[in-house]
């Protein structure tokens, strides 16, 4: 009876989790903030009053702060309290700079979700509500004022307080970027610094998971705690002793929270550091632990705090990743035994790495489209030299004030980042680094289902489990070979929003041809579209500056226009068209540009200015045109024959 109550925890705990988790979930639903922030906030822009709980960040043209909401000002010039975090982004100057959590500020501005604009695009809106923040705003130098400082409380705050010190001291000790930013988020977890290409170069060798603090940097700093206490801490005669193993216990899990509390108390540390402090009092205890069940206590707790985190990617990688090496490390480190240490090191780490590997790896492929080839080879190189610049970065925090031994540890971990940063540009080079699978969800079931009943098979050696996996591996790639049949008939016509470049997408089946101004935005806005409907070949068309272009599509005439031709020129007849694309159009007013151009259907692309876009509409509100601006979202025609025939316009 036993045996079967002790069985009996794991199935428990597995099913306690997600009941919980959209219990916890179906109670903040029905919050006002979390319900539609539409109906709680105005419409127009108003007054508020907001406190800045994190430092502001430094973004390529504004300054992001984290904030809170505390009033606004009804119609009446009432103060009403009002609750919700928000992300608050600033025009970039001086004093927006210089803000600190605690300010608190008046802003003029209008809150808003962020909707996404090109086809397939990131989720910013999710993402935001996942972690909190029920909606963006942004507000100009003229719009906002300082009113206080109110010294914020609580642990999170003295943690991100913490946090920002010791990324001061690394600005001190002159470390450059981009090792600046890989420094800060291996060691404190703030990855604010990280550029894009940098976080690309670490994805596609297969490193990104060291960038973030989480179980593998507590696991280096637990292994340096426990060696430490172990030789220094006691003296021998004491080693058998029952409150010898309790004071290190305590001391060890003391300054593993010590850790997480400086690196902000970030989820993905919380969820390691609660880990390792479950499995190090039941073995001060003296219980027969068992770390499926401390895992699953550990989402547990954590689902309790967060129960929004069991929707993020990282939380589902990061449990995922830690059952699979729990179960399949152990099973690979018996097929081979080395006998001299260095090898066992190495060979330790290849098994683990595999483990890893195979438990996100449908993972992987569901939410990113890719996973890295030369993962083994990644952990070889980078992760040990991930090790010296934790081990580094200590002393050097510590040593900076004292002249030439802080200016060496600065030196020396400068040199060990520019290493791994090169190490890992260097994996990503190698032909055939990515492998690009875009999974859907009958293909993540199946793969999952393969995975699990070769592991069954492997450990009970009955056919029925090998029967099944072969079973879910042939539904996958059935799967897989109808997705490339259905996506190789859909023909569509796509006008992005890129900022103020313009980008045209023409798909026939699985090759796409990409009219643009800057063939480097178009290929980086289209990556998630194409990635997700399997395109196999892209070609790019270059858009001159000073020339218009037309095409025919779906047998109508695409007439588009992004230079300003037609400032200085008359035509004798006016031009029709159906579909009319204007950008930039120079000094010409849309009522003059309409006069020469007669058409069906009015696109605005991203480039066009926003007074003309409304002049634009007006005009086809008073003709009945139907008209589209991409400035808010992306111009979308789907399953109809394309025509990528161009010709170029003579203009007289």
């Amino acid at each position: 009876m036993k045996h079967r109550i002790r069985s009996f925890h794991i199935p428990f705990f597995w099913l306690l989790l997600p009941l919980v988790g959209y219990i916890l979930l179906a109670y903040y639903a029905h919050l006002p903030l979390w319900n539609d922030p539409q109906q709680t906030y105005p419409h127009t822009p108003t007054y508020y009053r907001i406190r800045l709980t994190d430092y502001p960040v430094e973004k390529a043209k504004t300054i992001c702060c984290n904030a809170t909401l505390l009033h606004q000002q009804d119609s009446t010039q009432q103060w009403l309290p009002i609750q919700g975090n928000i992300k608050l982004y600033l025009q970039k100057d001086s004093l927006a700079t210089q803000l600190t959590p605690g300010d608190i500020i008046l802003v003029h501005t209008q809150l808003q979700q962020p909707t996404t604009k090109n086809p397939d695009d990131f989720d910013y809106t999710n993402y935001l509500r996942l972690t909190g923040f029920a909606a963006t705003a942004y507000a100009a130098s003229d719009s906002w004022l300082w009113l206080e400082h109110q010294k914020p409380k609580g642990i999170r705050a003295n943690a991100i307080f913490c946090r920002n010190y010791l990324y001061q001291q690394y600005r001190k000790a002159q470390i450059h970027a981009p090792e600046l930013g890989v420094v800060s988020a291996l060691t404190l977890g703030y990855t604010e610094d990280l550029d894009t290409s940098t976080r690309q170069t670490f994805t596609a060798a297969g490193a990104a998971h060291i960038l973030a603090v989480s179980g593998l940097h507590t696991a280096v700093i637990f292994a340096v705690l426990w060696t430490i206490a172990n030789l220094l801490g006691f003296y021998p005669i004491l080693y058998q002793q029952r409150w010898r193993r309790e004071i290190t216990t305590w001391i060890i899990i003391a300054l593993l929270w010590f850790y997480a509390f400086l690196t902000g108390l970030t989820p993905s540390i919380l969820r390691s550091v609660l880990m390792i402090s479950i499995y190090l009092y039941g073995k001060c205890r003296y219980y027969q632990t068992n770390t499926y069940n401390i895992l699953c206590a550990a989402a547990f707790i954590e689902l309790l705090i967060y129960p929004l985190h069991l929707f993020t990617a990282s939380f589902l990688l990061s449990y995922f990743a830690v059952f699979a090496i729990l179960y399949l490390q152990p099973r690979f480190a018996q097929f081979y035994r080395p006998k001299n240490r260095v090898m066992k090191l190495l060979w330790d780490s290849i098994t683990v790495s595999c483990a890893a590997q195979i438990g996100t790896l449908p993972l992987t492929l569901y939410f990113f489209g890719q996973a890295s080839n030369y993962f083994i080879l990644t952990n070889i190189i980078v992760l040990w030299l991930s090790y010296g610049v934790m081990l580094v970065a200590v002393p050097t925090l510590f040593l900076i004030a004292v002249p030439g031994l802080g200016t060496a540890c600065a030196w020396l971990l400068q040199k060990l980042t520019h290493c791994m940063i090169a190490s890992s540009a260097w994996i990503e080079s190698i032909p055939c680094s990515v492998t690009h699978l875009q999974l859907t969800t009958p293909m993540f079931i199946a793969l999952c289902m393969m995975i699990i009943c070769t592991c069954l098979y492997f450990r009970r050696e009955k056919r029925v489990w090998l029967m099944v996996g072969i079973i879910s591996l042939i539904t996958m790639v059935g799967c897989y070979a109808y997705q490339l049949q259905k996506e190789s008939q859909v023909e569509e016509l796509i006008v992005l929003n890129a900022n103020k470049e313009t980008v045209i997408l023409q798909r026939n089946g699985r090759t796409a041809t990409l009219l643009t101004s800057d063939s480097t935005t178009a290929l980086r806005t289209t990556e998630n579209y194409r990635r997700k409907h399997y395109i196999r070949t892209t070609y790019i068309t270059p858009l001159p500056d000073s020339t218009a272009y037309a095409f025919y599509w779906n047998n109508h005439e695409c007439l588009l226009i992004d230079a300003p031709i037609f400032e200085d020129k008359t035509i004798l007849y006016p031009i029709t068209t159906d579909i009319l694309l204007v950008g930039n159009i120079g000094r010409v007013s849309a009522q003059r540009l309409l006069t020469l151009i007669t058409p069906q259907q009015i696109v605005i692309l991203p480039t066009c200015p926003y007074y003309k876009a409304n002049q634009f509409a007006t005009f086809a509100a008073q003709h009945n045109l139907p008209f589209h601006t991409t400035h808010t979202q992306a111009y979308h025609l789907k399953k109809i024959a394309i025509n990528t025939t161009w010709r170029k316009l003579t203009h007289q």
